[in-house]
């Protein structure tokens, strides 16, 4: 649902936009994702799982978003396997889910026997049987994959090669701080500044309802490097939409920038490239592309309108959308709690279930109890319940015991139509591996951080797994 009389900077509800899902119409505004949009419609399914065929809800709420994958127009603007959570809404789009979950699927039928066939049934009942070549195009179309293209591209492609003395991946706090850091303190050096969405500042906007410092910092930030790349000879280039793919040796780095994903290009008598492919060689490079939150695990934790707490919380403050009126939060850190009292702030009900024991509250724990949130210490969440949909979860008191977590009483069940949780977060350090540099893993943050020294990069923010917001602007200016 579509929150009432919220306000957003990136959302402008003035202006509305018709698009389909799935041979279904229906309205969004400009500002959207096609993820936004469907959330506010109150579409839940979007997808059908690999194999079994399990309807599948949002996870996430950008790239890191596994389930949601469509298809975008027909023709020559046909395009496959994109996620929902990355295609901005315009007027006329036409979407299908990669796996329908609204039709018969076969897979869906056999989910009796899915006792009877564990990962690897289908290979290793086939793959050595003549009747292999007669089933195997049948078996991998159970992917949930789009089908492939089969017309001319409509569209243009472009490529541009640029020359920098330092690349910056990232556009959030530590990406923007450190690029005013670069251009405040030289008056030569060329920055080129990468962020996947289409607005800098990644997930500050999360603190924008509960930090006024957030707000006026993100503006006077923002504004500053905007003083820079619209100089003339500028040395600040911004490319937002766009993703740093491949790290090659010598500090050669290949990033897509995309400007639609479904819409036409054309425009009279100009056509403008969909998609550029930008080639950057670089003396420095500065890794800070921040971490993705992941899941709390447990039974059936893969029933739809089950999502990552930061996820839900963006939606909520970024979108005015919110998949569920009964929520609880469950998780192992205090990032649950920004969610839940964001979640209070518009009047919805939530509850908090956190694993770790009480004493010793953080502030922002103090806080949401002071709110009037219910919050629940020392349990932990055995099972979602749910056909498809999660309608409740069951939890037990636990505790821990040497290193392993036992239980400590009976379990009891609580209802909700919507669980967000959190497990910590992992940093993005995929791109700092494609030349050989090696991850270690931190008992502090549980998690893998980069390699600590390696010759022509540095890493600032999330990434080094620093949390707070202010903490990743003093990282940044080091």
């Amino acid at each position: 649902m579509r929150l009432k009389n919220h306000k957003s900077d990136y959302i402008d509800q003035s202006e509305a936009l018709s698009f389909i899902f799935n041979n279904r119409s229906y309205k969004g505004y400009k500002g959207d994702t096609l993820a936004s949009a469907l959330i506010a419609n109150d579409v839940l399914f979007f997808a059908r799982s690999f194999k079994y065929g399990r309807k599948r809800g949002l996870m996430g709420s950008g790239v890191e978003e596994p389930n949601a994958l469509v298809s975008l127009e027909i023709g020559g603007r046909y395009t496959p396997n994109l996620k929902a959570t990355e295609v901005m809404l315009y007027d006329g789009l036409s979407a299908v889910s990669s796996s329908n979950p609204n039709s018969l699927d076969f897979r869906a039928l056999i989910k009796p026997l899915h006792r009877f066939m564990p990962a690897g049934f289908y290979y290793k009942t086939f793959i050595k049987q003549k009747v292999w070549a007669m089933v195997e195009d049948s078996l991998r179309a159970l992917s949930g994959f789009s089908k492939a293209p089969t017309e001319k591209d409509e569209d243009l492609y472009d490529h541009i090669f640029h020359h920098a003395e330092v690349l910056i991946v990232g556009g959030g706090v530590a990406g923007i701080t450190a690029a005013l850091e670069i251009l405040n303190n030289s008056k030569t050096t060329r920055v080129i500044l990468v962020d996947e969405r289409a607005h800098l500042g990644g997930e500050l906007f999360n603190e924008f309802k509960s930090d006024d410092t957030a707000i006026s910092w993100h503006h006077d930030s923002v504004n500053k490097l905007l003083e820079f790349k619209n100089v003339a000879n500028s040395r600040l280039k911004l490319l937002s939409r766009s993703t740093a793919y491949a790290w090659y040796d010598h500090n050669y780095i290949e990033v897509l920038q995309t400007n639609a994903t479904g819409e036409s290009m054309v425009s009279g008598n100009t056509q403008v490239a969909r998609k550029v492919l930008h080639k950057i060689r670089t003396k420095e490079v500065i890794l800070a592309t921040g971490a993705h939150e992941r899941p709390m695990l447990f039974e059936t934790n893969d029933l739809a309108n089950i999502m990552l707490s930061q996820s839900v919380r963006r939606y909520l403050n970024e979108f005015g959308v919110i998949s569920g009126k009964d929520v609880i939060l469950y998780g192992n850190n205090d990032s649950i709690y920004g969610t839940a009292i964001d979640i209070k702030d518009n009047e919805i009900n939530c509850k908090v279930i956190d694993v770790r024991a009480s004493g010793s509250e953080s502030e922002i724990v103090l806080k949401a109890k002071k709110l009037g949130i219910e919050v629940l210490q020392g349990y932990a969440v055995l099972k979602a319940h749910g056909t498809n949909l999660v309608k409740g979860i069951e939890i037990s008191k636990v505790e821990m015991q040497g290193k392993k977590w036992k239980l400590s009483g009976s379990s009891k069940k609580l209802n909700c139509d919507l669980l967000a949780s959190s497990g910590g977060f992992n940093p993005v350090v995929h791109l700092d591996c494609h030349c050989g540099a090696k991850t270690f893993f931190d008992e502090d943050s549980q998690a893998f951080l980069p390699q600590k020294e390696r010759k022509n990069r540095q890493v600032c923010g999330s990434i080094s797994a620093i949390g707070f917001w202010k903490d990743a602007v003093i990282d940044a200016k080091k």
